[in-house]
């Protein structure tokens, strides 16, 4: 018997089905919200990137951005790019971030609340932590030799693999950023409705990375040449999103699902067998999903390590669900 296609719902879609639940079986907004989120029926924002890239070691080209999602809240417009190319290095999604000082520039002209009550009416989400479930899909592998004999096939002894990374808004309106405000990544923020355009005061945002953390070279307060750099951790470790398959030339398939339910002990049994298909332990406590507020944004990077080691990848996929 075939199975059911798979649907992914649109924002209306949800809202057609609670309205005839509502008024249809006059139940409870409360037991409605319980059904939506049993049948995981929620609407998500999708970007991806195709086509090739490879990642080696060497000349500062170990750890490489992929992709990053849209900020959570976000409603992508016709103009806006979510299928992106490999060769696409200016679309949101796939803008090369830029370390940013450790501190944050704040300014009178701050306009991050409201950009995300814009966003929050838009969208309609539950909460300021609304998110619900992050889809990872990577097709990928390794150079196809190397290793321990022992080790290859299977996810032991890889040194090609993905981590997973986070970006928060910080908005200005414009004419009002401070001088420090990084150039990117940066988008484009209309906050005017049809019949306010006019009176819109344009919005400038970017995205400042909180992992992978910042770090620099300053030595003392009187540096003044300082250079900041992001830190990548040098193996896998248990935050490790997802492993290519060690000594193994076909493309894999890897589908990784986060979602805000996942409660696993890393040093438990289950944290064991996250680690023998490939992912880190700590990457199913939910709480990623669970602290990602309105305004942040997802992002994921491959990484190479150890000499003629290489990560191609053909995909990169990231959903974004939420509860509205």
């Amino acid at each position: 018997m075939n199975q059911p296609a798979h649907f992914d719902p649109f924002l209306a879609d949800v809202f057609e089905v609670k309205n005839d639940l509502c008024k249809g079986l006059k139940l409870p907004m409360e037991l409605i919200d319980s059904i939506v989120d049993f049948a995981e029926y929620w609407p998500h924002t999708t970007t991806v990137r195709r086509g090739e890239k490879i990642v080696t070691t060497g000349r500062g080209h170990e750890e490489d951005f992929v992709l990053r999602s849209y900020p959570l809240g976000y409603l992508p417009t016709k103009s806006d790019e979510t299928d992106c190319s490999m060769l696409d290095k200016t679309s949101f999604p796939t803008i090369d971030p830029l370390p940013w000082s450790t501190t944050k520039p704040v300014a009178e002209g701050s306009a991050n609340e409201e950009v995300k009550g814009k966003w929050l009416e838009e969208s309609h989400m539950k909460s300021d932590h609304p998110c619900r479930k992050i889809v990872f899909t990577i097709k990928s592998h390794d150079q196809g030799w190397g290793g321990d004999r022992q080790h290859r096939g299977t996810y032991q002894g890889s040194y090609t693999w993905f981590d997973v990374g986070k970006e928060e808004l910080i908005a200005f309106k414009e004419g009002q950023e401070p001088s420090s405000l990084p150039s990117k990544p940066s988008h484009k923020i209309d906050l005017s409705s049809d019949d306010s355009a006019s009176d819109a005061q344009a919005i400038t945002s970017v995205f400042h990375t909180i992992s992978p953390r910042t770090e620099s070279n300053q030595t003392s307060s009187d540096d003044t040449n300082i250079q900041y750099h992001f830190h990548h951790e040098f193996i896998p470790n248990q935050d490790c999103l997802q492993k290519n398959l060690t000594a193994t030339k076909n493309v894999q398939t890897h589908q990784v699902v986060w979602s805000c339910d996942d409660d696993t002990d890393p040093d438990s049994v289950f944290g064991q067998a996250l680690e023998d298909r490939g992912r880190g332990r700590a990457t199913a406590t939910g709480e990623f999903v669970r602290n990602m507020k309105i305004g942040d944004v997802v992002t994921v990077w491959a990484k190479a390590r150890f000499a003629e080691w290489a990560n191609t990848i053909e995909e990169v996929k990231i959903d974004v669900y939420w509860a509205v």
